[in-house]
């Protein structure tokens, strides 16, 4: 018979009772995580508990809550263990931050009595160490301080920018009971949020401005951003673009916002586009536009002020959730600050009823035309497959509402540029963070979220076996999700700095031993196969993608540099 402490309150008037069910109540279906020896104070069944979705890593929950959120527009949230879990969970709260995610990051600490930072076993400073890549940073000391640190948290996580918050909760304090009279007190000290301000004389003019230069404008071109996304916003931008004959380009991150097939949809900007489309896109582009209007613009989204400044001078106009933060690296003509939805239709409503011309229309179908060119080069043969190809062959086996999950790694220019979709989050990527590995745990919070569609990662052979442990979650939560290794043991993008830094390489900064990834897969359950051609990658992805297992699709890998002068514009 195994005995209990008497220490530890098994009644659902705990904090961590209290805990779970305020998560409930605030919509949280699933809590991402992996405990520590805080489980003799939590279970995570007490009461109305959230599901907990139990992970191999503290990256994997925190990535898989953070696309959850994404994905369904509300928080998510995830917990780690005290000292290395927290270490752990770092990451995946960094790419939350600079993902403009509405994370909850809830972990562990020692016990008020004994937590010494930097002296207790496993102890260390944790909110010292989150307060940088969060935007609340709190631990709380007592049952009194729960509710308010849990309101305060859910308020700012949900502001614009989004982004994520750590709460750190010690374990003496989660098995502390709630008498009614702190519920009462809890619920009492709960905060009162501003009531927003309307529109002001500021707001009004820079409206009329950014109105003014359109209407002034012979070639404009829309950039869209990932907070016009999350404003709702890509509707009116479609049918903005369609109007007034205005060509859009889109960052990674709000890739979707027109469709592929938009007649006015230039496609999604990326820094390595020249040497892929083996052309001078950027000039394309952007060489003979006037005005650049940047909606929903975020500069960590890796779309450089470098990138639109082709040919002649340009005017900018920027609308944005909040007041330009980037103002040290460019300074717009206007910079509205607000809604972005409501912006946007406020400008147009000034702009009146005018048209811009083919040129836009000509511009979307001669970039959408040079895709297709290079992915429809022939590539039947046995051997290496490009990255064009293989995500050729997705398109085409894949269903129309799709998630496609990218990796991190050269190959994510290449899904970022041709992957096909049709709406907003059927392609999601870390624009911002970035960080290896992110793909296997964004498909299992996309899955979960949407576990009726499909969901197909595209990774590398570097980021995917930097957190292929989560295989087995995918095998024991019976997740049918298909991915896609591109494998050519190397680090592609590296390799091409080095070049073109170097003229040469250096192989022990870039080559692997070979790994048998499909064999890896069938030893943590899933199903793993190996292809040998685009044409046989497509016969396996058709049964894959229609098995409801997860599945893993090796696939050898080489990259079509198309000469490295190419590529000379890259930031190196």
């Amino acid at each position: 018979m195994t005995s209990t402490s008497s220490s530890v309150p098994r009644s659902t008037d705990s904090v961590a009772a209290y805990l779970l069910n305020y998560l409930r109540h605030r919509g949280v279906s699933h809590i991402f995580g992996v405990v520590g020896r805080e489980a003799a104070a939590i279970l995570f069944d007490e009461g109305e508990a959230p599901e907990f979705i139990l992970t191999r890593h503290e990256f994997t929950a925190g990535v898989a809550a953070d696309v959850q959120a994404r994905i369904s527009g509300a928080p998510s949230v995830s917990f780690a263990t005290l000292g290395p879990g927290i270490t752990n969970l770092s990451t995946a709260v960094a790419c939350a931050y600079l993902d403009r995610s509405p994370l909850i990051a809830i972990g562990a600490q020692a016990e008020t009595t004994d937590g010494i930072p930097g002296q207790t076993h496993q102890c260390i400073d944790s909110v010292a160490l989150m307060t940088p890549i969060t935007k609340y940073s709190v631990e709380i000391k007592s049952a009194a301080e729960l509710l308010p640190a849990l309101e305060m948290a859910f308020s700012i996580a949900t502001t614009e920018p989004l982004g994520p918050v750590f709460i750190s909760i010690p374990i003496d304090v989660l098995a502390s009971p709630l008498q009614p009279a702190t519920i009462n007190r809890l619920q009492t000290d709960s905060l009162t949020l501003p009531a927003e301000s309307g529109k002001t004389d500021r707001y009004r003019s820079d409206i009329s401005q950014a109105a003014g230069l359109l209407s002034q404008s012979q070639s404009p071109v829309i950039a869209i951003g990932h907070a016009a996304v999350r404003a709702g916003a890509a509707q009116v931008l479609k049918a903005i673009c369609n109007r007034y004959e205005i060509p859009a380009v889109t960052t990674y991150a709000a890739k979707g916002a027109l469709p592929s097939s938009d007649p006015m949809s230039v496609g999604t900007l990326s820094p390595y586009m020249d040497g892929i489309l083996a052309i001078p896109a950027l000039d394309k582009i952007f060489a003979d536009a006037d005005t650049i209007l940047l909606v929903g613009y975020d500069y960590a989204e890796d779309f450089r002020p470098s990138m639109w400044r082709k040919g002649s001078p340009k005017r900018v106009i920027r609308i944005g959730t909040v007041p330009n933060p980037a103002a040290g690296l460019f300074i717009p003509d206007v910079d509205l600050a607000g809604d972005v939805r409501e912006s946007i239709e406020d400008v147009f409503e000034q702009v009146g009823d005018i048209k811009f011309g083919p040129r836009g229309q000509l511009l979307a179908k001669s970039m959408q035309m040079a895709r297709s060119q290079i992915m429809n080069v022939s590539d039947d043969c046995e051997g290496p497959i490009t990255a064009q190809k293989a995500i050729g062959v997705i398109n085409s086996e894949k269903q129309q509402d799709a998630i496609v999950i990218s990796d991190i790694g050269f190959f994510r220019h290449y899904a970022a540029i041709f992957t096909e979709v049709n709406d907003i989050n059927q392609f999601i990527t870390s624009a911002g963070g970035s960080s290896f590995g992110f793909g296997l745990p964004a498909a299992i919070g996309a899955k979960i979220t949407e576990p009726h569609r499909q969901v197909i990662v595209i990774a590398g052979d570097g980021g995917f076996h930097s957190g292929s442990h989560d295989l087995e979650t995918l095998a024991r939560l019976n997740l049918g999700i298909t991915i896609v290794v591109l494998n050519n043991n190397s680090s592609g993008l590296i390799r091409l700095y080095q070049n073109l830094g170097h003229g040469r390489d250096n192989p022990k900064v870039v080559d692997f031993a070979p790994v048998d990834f499909a064999g890896l897969a069938n030893a943590n359950g899933c199903d793993g196969v190996k292809c040998a051609s685009a044409k046989d990658l497509a016969e396996k992805l058709r049964v894959a993608l229609t098995s409801e297992r997860p599945t893993l699709i090796e696939v050898p890998l080489r990259y079509d540099y198309g000469g490295n002068e190419s590529f000379s514009a890259l930031r190196i």
